[in-house]
């Protein structure tokens, strides 16, 4: 024997409806035996369909629920009363919906207008049969009412003002990337005007057709008054030993140039440049000297012409010997940074460093070994044929320490205790190979 199921409704509808439009499309359709379409919402169970198959079931839950309303499908107990499912009593409370005044019933096919759900009293058909017949057809499409004309302007409006923000959007991301492209454009005229401008400047320089003028300027690096007071005690003889000892070296070499370089001092910057990468990646150090150059442009002090700028930071620290890792030098960009402490004890060794990187921007390399800080044999040696060859009397200036033992070496106390070796000649072209 195959189950039978009931259709019951418990008063639920699709909360995308509103409830006067389901009991409209419910009017007349549901066949109930008291009271009128109002009933149905009133919390009970509310048995539809009694005693029919499955597959009616579902054709009865499809076409009620495109009402709006919800039923469920029940099956029906082998022992159960069929007598005594009319109006059974519900859990399911429904204390948000309102009850509406009792209203009238329109007749699906004429349209009369009456209080009783059961018979047309104009036209005469069953209105629950009438349901029935029409089970298997499609059902009555719910009317859409149509928009107002106000309505329909206001709907333009929107699409309208849609449509002009997405030209907006569309113009403004075609401005920014227009924007993106000019900085790329002028990033790279930047970069070719550089390259021209550093390409011609260190022609010349390389060139030593007259002497060069070396500009030192101080920047108080902690802010202390003492490395101020230091500061306003410095004058252009102060970084005099400079001079000389490039004078001294082109005369041992007989370098044309009687003095390539002079010595200036520059009014004190208050600002701390940008500073330098901790290793020596390339593309961080190309960024660092982008940014450098721009600092440099920015903070000139010096109001006349020069051709190399040495930034020296003065600040107090605990040796009175500047450390070499803090100091650098750019030939490319013709400067130099040292880093030294604010006192008279440590001017000599000061100068050495200016000096040590002055001549990298004249291109001299670096002729030590940069994780034992030993002298390189034999370009970071002042005499690499001596015999023996240890202790060295001398230090090479881009060697800087003075080699004692080939573990051991002991740093110069001034410009007196260096030389320019050979190859560091040659790199700045005081010398050619065949001359050394």
């Amino acid at each position: 024997m195959k189950n039978k199921y009931n259709i019951v409704f418990y008063g639920k509808i699709n909360l995308k409806w509103d409830i006067e439009a389901v009991k409209k499309n419910l009017s007349g359709l549901v066949k109930k035996g008291e009271g009128n379409i109002d009933s149905l919402f009133s919390g009970k169970l509310i048995v539809l369909k009694k005693n029919i198959d499955h597959q009616t079931a579902d054709k009865f839950k499809t076409v009620f629920e495109k009402t709006g309303a919800l039923c469920e499908i029940q099956e029906v107990p082998d022992k159960m009363d069929l007598n005594n499912l009319t109006m059974e009593e519900s859990t399911y409370d429904q204390t948000d919906i309102k009850k509406p005044p009792e209203r009238l019933i329109t007749c699906p096919k004429c349209g009369f207008e009456q209080l009783s759900p059961l018979e047309c009293q104009k036209c005469g058909i069953i209105i629950s049969k009438f349901f029935e017949k029409d089970e298997v057809e499609e059902p009555t499409k719910v009317a859409i009412p149509e928009l107002s004309k106000e309505m329909e302007q206001a709907v333009e409006k929107a699409k309208m003002i849609a449509m002009m923000g997405s030209m907006k959007n569309r113009k403004r991301y075609n401005l920014r990337k227009i924007l993106k492209m000019t900085r790329i454009g002028l990033l790279i005229l930047v970069f070719f005007a550089v390259a021209v401008y550093t390409t011609c400047t260190n022609s010349r320089i390389a060139g030593w057709e007259e002497t060069l003028k070396v500009v030192i300027y101080p920047i108080n690096g902690d802010q202390s008054e003492q490395t101020e007071e230091f500061i306003s005690t410095l004058d252009a003889e102060s970084f005099r030993p400079i001079e000389t000892f490039m004078m001294e070296e082109a005369a041992r070499y007989e370098f044309w140039l009687e003095k390539p370089v002079t010595i200036h001092l520059a009014p004190e910057i208050k600002t701390l440049p940008p500073e330098p990468p901790k290793n020596r990646n390339p593309f961080l150090v190309m960024w660092w000297s982008l940014k450098m150059r721009y600092w440099a442009f920015r903070h000139n002090t010096y109001e006349n012409s020069l051709d190399i700028r040495i930034y020296v930071i003065y600040k107090t620290i605990e040796s009175t010997i500047p450390q070499m890792e803090v100091s650098v030098g750019l030939r490319k960009g013709l400067m130099g940074i040292v880093s030294t402490s604010p006192d008279i004890k440590a001017q000599d060794y000061t100068n050495i460093i200016i000096t040590h990187e002055m001549l990298h921007t004249f291109g001299a390399k670096d002729k030590y070994d940069y994780t034992t800080l030993m002298p390189n044999h034999p370009d970071g040696y002042a005499d690499s044929e001596k015999k023996p060859l240890y202790p060295q009397n001398y230090g090479e200036i881009m060697a800087v320490r003075i080699p004692k033992s080939p573990d051991s070496f002991s740093m110069p106390k001034s410009l007196d205790n260096v030389i320019i070796a050979e190859k560091t000649c040659m790199e700045i072209k005081w010398c050619k190979e065949e001359d050394s």
